[in-house]
């Protein structure tokens, strides 16, 4: 039995139950656990080797490109251990030892919550006798394995909707990386320096969608990108650039169902990793990519001191950039690694996926009173009037962090 955690998309509200459990394979780098429940794919033993090739890609890409998973648990000091009931029973150290193999863990579906496709916990990483000790934890019901873990949903025949070549060959090769970079960047922030300061959402997930862009074509070398999910949902974002917000992350996929932004949305994902993108592709590549999971600090503050770059002009510079749309010599303002404006082939024969050009935002309503809502680091269109004319940009909404990344005449 594995505990699983089932919460919706986006919410820190869930509950926690333990799945039936089979080991299946145990690869270089993982032990892939199948939920009991999913008998078609532990029946199958060329899937399994297809979900064990689908990890191991990740693992690899992401040890290449971003950092790798050791730590040192013995670091920490032995901190009270507790009963399911709160008493203390001892004392146990917080973390579980390093393990060079991580829990993989194929969950039906129904054991997720809505609109969750896989996910990292950290909860995992500690002992679960020191998590008892915490009213909160036991208020939640939460418990750890007691291993590094990821889950993926299993999105294919028995699990899901999707066809077996389809969460074979894309769902699951870029869920490994996504998820496992999760882990990585918790390592490398929280237990290998003793930092305990978790990265910041928008830049966490950011890194994941890159880490989906640069797995795939790592598995299949004719591809240029993560075409059929890290494109679609930064096309989802460049269609409409001024309804989503980088930092907050949060946006409006839709605005003819909604004009109210909503956290952790589908565009929102386009937009961190497009973020990514850019940073990746100016800053040095790889080696952005490991200063960026290294050390204690996290946020705009410490991609400012990596780049050598004002956080300030590190958001102006990606709107820049987006108004550009890669029309443009200047490396400021160029994503080399998403080629706007073209169609792009898929691991799949016959089906691509376009590349859109980012949008020109509010281009159908200039004038005064324009309003661009708080969007850190959005970009408007403003229409001068004549010479010697003066337009204002103001901040009406109360977010003190507003600025305007290109303010478009």
């Amino acid at each position: 039995m594995i505990w699983a955690q089932n919460a919706a998309i986006g919410s820190s509200n869930g509950s926690y139950k333990q799945v039936a459990a089979t080991l299946a394979a145990v690869t270089t780098h993982g032990y892939i656990w199948v939920d009991s429940s999913l008998t078609g794919v532990l029946s199958t033993p060329s899937t399994i080797t297809s979900i064990g090739n689908d990890y191991e890609n990740g693992w690899a890409s992401d040890n290449a490109h971003f950092a790798n998973d050791s730590y040192n648990a013995a670091q920490y000091g032995a901190q009270n251990a507790c009963n399911a009931s709160g008493t203390v029973i001892g004392t146990a150290q917080p973390f579980v030892p390093y393990n060079s193999h991580v829990v993989v863990f194929v969950v039906n579906p129904n054991s997720l919550g809505g609109g969750v496709g896989g996910y990292f916990d950290s909860t995992n990483f500690f002992t679960d006798s020191v998590l008892q000790c915490f009213a909160s934890v036991r208020a939640a019901g939460a418990h750890s394995n007691e291993a590094p873990m990821i889950y993926f949903g299993w999105f294919g025949p028995g699990g899901g909707q999707s066809s077996l070549a389809y969460t074979l060959q894309e769902d699951l090769v870029r869920g490994a990386a996504h998820e496992y970079q999760h882990l990585l960047n918790y390592v490398n922030h929280v237990i290998a320096p003793a930092g305990q300061t978790p990265e910041d959402t928008f830049i966490n997930e950011g890194l994941s969608m890159l880490a989906q862009d640069l797995a795939v074509p790592r598995m299949f070398p004719a591809l240029s990108n993560d075409a059929l999910d890290a494109v679609v949902h930064a096309d989802e974002f460049v269609d409409a650039p001024s309804n989503f917000s980088l930092t907050g992350f949060s946006g409006i996929d839709d605005a003819t169902k909604s004009t109210t932004p909503t956290y952790n949305c589908s565009g929102c994902y386009g937009e961190v990793y497009l973020f990514q993108r850019y940073l990746h592709d100016r800053f040095g590549g790889d080696t952005y990519l490991a200063a960026a999971e290294s050390g204690t600090t996290v946020g705009l503050a410490h991609l400012a001191t990596i780049t050598g770059e004002s956080q300030g002009l590190l958001l102006s510079d990606f709107g820049l950039t987006l108004a550009a749309s890669g029309a443009t010599a200047d490396a400021r303002y160029k994503i080399s690694g998403f080629a706007f404006g073209t169609t792009l082939t898929t691991q799949f024969a016959g089906v691509t996926q376009p590349a859109d050009t980012a949008a020109t935002v509010n281009a159908g309503a200039p004038g005064p009173g324009l309003f661009a809502g708080p969007f850190n680091g959005g970009y408007i269109l403003v229409s001068v009037p004549g010479a010697g004319s003066r337009d204002t940009i103001k901040e009406k909404t109360g977010l003190f962090t507003f600025e305007a990344g290109i303010a478009q005449h």
